[in-house]
Parts: structure tokens; C-alpha cells; sequence
């Protein structure tokens, strides 16, 4: 019996096993070499007894990684897949600025305010790689804009009441009211940008409470 025990665990722990053929899929913030440096694999790796859920739990302890997949194919092929977070906004942090995702994740301290992302105030930070429950709306809102929507908002006010608004960097504010229909919101409000745009006029308030019936104020700018 003690012979075919070891002559198992020889067969299992032979160079047959090793992840020979190593996939990443997904990344972008991190690359290939940060990706299998927090997966703590490499050519070296015993598939047959690597735990795919704790390579997975290890990937997902960076805030960047929204989530990991891992796929064996016997006997040397391992393929490590993941989705990355990505920066839809900021907030103070002290006396920097914390990046964060659109589910209210902080991601990292960055020493200047970016441009191109709209400010969330109202609420305290969260700690990198945690959200809260107070600034994950604002942070979702972002999100849920167009890359050149969200270029155009400049901070994104988080009320008492849980309400949010808008302030455009151009000037003009958009009342948002409850963090729902976010997706709506964020696509009436790209539309009345676009429409005010083409149109040669500026905005100055926004009302989105109800996204299905949007009503805008908006001056007409002087023509030179």
C-alpha cells in the first residue's frame, strides 16, 4: 500500500503536471508579469494541485481586480482570467486624491487631480480596495456616463439625503435626486450635452429626477 502511495504522488508530482502553457486573459492596468506575480504562478506550478479558488482569492485581494477566473487543462495548460477595475472618478484623501471604480472601490492615492474625472464630495473616502455605502452611488453614477460625459462633469455633490448633483466644469448644475435610474440619467444627460453642443448653447440647469422627462435651462452662447 505504501508503494502505490508513493508511486501516486510520484506520478502526480511529476514535471507532466507543471504549467508549461500559462494564458493570461483580461488586464490592462496590470500587466501579464503583475497578473502571475499576484497569482503566485508560474512555469514551476503543479496544476494538478494548485487550487484555482485560492490563485482567484489572491487576484482578487488587488483592488484593481473586479474578479479572476482560473482554467486547468490537463495535463500543462493553465489560463488565469480577469476583470480589472478601471477609475471613473476621485475624491480627497487627506491631502491627496483617492481613484476610484465604479462600484465605489478606491483603487489608489494619486497626488494630483487628475483631468477628465468628475470630484466626489459629500462623503468620507473609502479605504483602498473597500467601498461605502455613502460615496458607492456617486461612484456608480460616474460610471454609468459616456467617456465624454464624465469629461464634462466636474464634481459630483453627495447630500444629506443621499441625493446627488451635478456640477459641469463648463458651468451649470444637474440635479440627479435618489441614486436610482442611473443608467437612464446618464443617457438623458450625454443627449441634452450633445443637443447643447450642436446647438451653440450653455447650460444652466439640469433637472434629471425624472430621466424620462428631462427639463433643461439653457442660454444661447454669443456668436462671433
Amino acid at each position: 500500500m505504501v508503494l502505490i502511495v508513493g508511486a501516486v504522488y510520484a506520478a502526480t508530482a511529476s514535471p507532466l503536471f507543471r504549467a508549461r502553457t500559462l494564458n493570461v486573459e483580461g488586464g490592462g492596468k496590470l500587466g501579464r508579469s503583475q497578473i502571475l506575480h499576484l497569482a503566485q504562478v508560474d512555469t514551476d506550478t503543479n496544476i494538478l494541485w494548485l487550487s484555482a479558488s485560492a490563485v482567484s482569492g489572491r487576484l482578487t485581494a488587488s483592488p484593481w481586480v473586479k474578479s479572476a477566473t482560473v482554467a486547468k487543462s490537463y495535463p500543462s495548460t493553465l489560463t488565469v482570467s480577469v476583470v480589472e477595475r478601471f477609475p471613473v472618478a476621485v475624491t480627497k484623501s487627506g491631502d491627496s486624491w483617492l481613484a476610484m471604480a465604479d462600484d465605489g472601490t478606491g483603487l489608489e492615492i494619486i497626488e494630483r487631480m487628475p483631468p477628465g474625472f468628475p470630484l466626489i464630495v459629500g462623503a468620507a473616502a473609502p479605504a483602498i480596495g473597500h467601498a461605502t455605502v455613502e460615496s458607492t452611488p456617486a461612484a456608480t453614477a460616474a460610471g454609468l456616463m459616456n467617456d465624454a460625459t464624465r469629461s464634462q462633469v466636474g464634481k459630483i455633490v453627495i447630500a444629506a439625503d443621499g441625493t446627488l448633483g451635478l456640477f459641469l466644469s463648463a458651468g451649470g448644475r444637474v440635479e440627479y435626486g435618489q441614486p436610482t435610474e442611473l443608467k437612464e440619467k446618464a443617457d438623458a444627460l450625454s443627449g441634452i450635452l450633445s443637443w447643447a453642443q450642436e446647438n451653440g448653447s450653455k447650460i444652466r440647469t439640469v433637472d434629471l429626477t425624472a430621466p424620462a422627462a428631462p427639463a433643461a435651462k439653457v442660454t444661447k452662447t454669443a456668436q462671433t
